[in-house]
This record gives C-alpha cells, structure tokens and sequence, in this order.
C-alpha cells in the first residue's frame, strides 16, 4: 500500500464519547497497523481521559506522534502540516468504518493510475439518495471503475452548491493538494465544516474543480456511531451490496 497518513483529531469529554470513540477506533486497526503508515494525534481530551485516549492509540502503534494544539480546527491544520506522507486520510472519534483497508488500498489504486483523480470519498453523502430513481441517475452520470472487490465512481467535480467539493472527512487524499489548499487559508473558520468549505472555495478559485475528478467509493461510507439508527444501518449495508454486485 502506498504511504498513509491517517490524522486524529481528539476531544473526549465523557465517558459515552470514549465508548464510542474505542468502538470507531477498533474499525479502524487494520488500516492503521498496515506499512507505511503513520498515526498522528492532536488530544485535546479533557482530565482523565487526555491519558486513556493516548493509550488507546498506542495500544496499536507505540510509534505514535501526538501533537499540542488547541481548538479543533487549528488540531486539524496542524495535523496536516505535520503529516509526511503522500495520501491522508482522517480518522474522526464517532465514524465507524463499514468496509475493510482494502477499500483504502483499491482508492489509491486508482488515484496512482489516474492522476487527475485527487480524492476518493466514502459515501454518497448530500448528493446520493437511496431510492432506486436516484440509484440509475447517479450510475448513468458517473464512471464506474470495478477494481479488485470494489467499484469506485468517479465524477466530475460538479455538487449542487460547490461548498463540499473537497471533504476531509471520509475521504483519501493526495496530501500535496490539502497542504497546497491550507497554506493559503486565511483563516475565520469555528468548525470544520466551515474550514473545509473554505477550503473547497480555495479549490475552485485555483480552477481545480475543472482539471480534477473526484471520486466515491461503493457509494457508501462509515457510518456515525451516534445517532444512527438500526434501519440507517440496514439501509447502508444493503446500499452497499446492490453498489458492489
């Protein structure tokens, strides 16, 4: 696999948060114990749990680099510069992975044979629906690549509003592009949905909207571990399935 940076932004605060934050960390062991991947921290976590969210990690990789940061998107922001290798990949504390590393590994794959492809995103997200109209809507205007036990579509970087076009979150980049995109941040930004459509207007006025493709995997994406019902988690894994036949 190719290099991995896989970046950690942390605050627990309560014990229900660390529960699932172990959950969703668990989902996530095998990408992050893979060659060539490197694990970086930025804790915030509050008393008690500053300690059990660091042993957490170092539980899987004792080669583990945290950083001191404070506020979440400057955690974020430090993460990337601190990064080294050449794809990134967000870990959050309430995201669960619903597929395995090889879904990383396929992503790459194809972002190493097609170089105009800058992101692989797991999920339909705002723009992808479950119903079958919606399903044969979005086959017939994305190009499917069937690589190993995966499909990834790609898809010109055309969203309804142009806010999310690069999505930190759920997502595989090539870090060069998220170093290029926050060195010219300017900054204002209270969360990180506003930081990454800061970002995404960064994106489009550098006119890479209209030279790169970005990508989605399966058409589905990990799923929150809070606030996600047992039919949201039927309905995911079954969009899964008829996505990946």
């Amino acid at each position: 696999m190719s290099s991995i940076s896989v970046l950690a932004p942390i605050k627990i605060i309560n014990d229900k948060q660390f529960k699932t934050f172990s959950n969703c960390l668990n989902s996530y062991v095998n990408l992050i114990k893979s060659e060539n991947v490197e694990l970086i921290v930025a804790n915030e976590s509050v008393g008690g749990f500053k300690e059990m969210v660091r042993n957490k990690f170092l539980e899987i990789r004792n080669d583990t680099t945290f950083i001191a940061k404070n506020g979440f998107v400057n955690s974020v922001r430090g993460l990337i510069e601190k990064s080294k290798n050449k794809y990134i990949v967000f870990f959050l504390d309430d995201v669960e992975l619903l597929f395995d590393e090889k879904g990383f590994h396929d992503s790459i794959e194809v972002m190493e044979k097609n170089k105009e492809v800058v992101q692989v995103k797991f999920g339909g997200g705002k723009i992808y629906k479950s119903n079958q109209k919606q399903k044969l809507e979005y086959r017939n205007t994305h190009t499917p690549i069937k690589i190993n036990d995966n499909t990834i579509w790609l898809c010109d970087n055309i969203y309804e509003d142009n806010k999310h076009l690069i999505s930190q979150w759920n997502s595989i980049t090539r870090s060069d592009l998220i170093k290029e995109l926050d060195s010219e941040y300017v900054g204002g930004s209270k969360d990180w949905d506003s930081y990454v459509v800061e970002m995404s207007k960064i994106f489009i006025n550098k006119g890479y909207d209209l030279k790169t493709r970005t990508g989605w995997l399966n058409l589905r994406c990990g799923l929150y571990a809070w606030g996600r019902t047992n039919k949201t988690l039927k309905e995911h894994k079954e969009l899964y399935d008829s996505n990946n036949r």
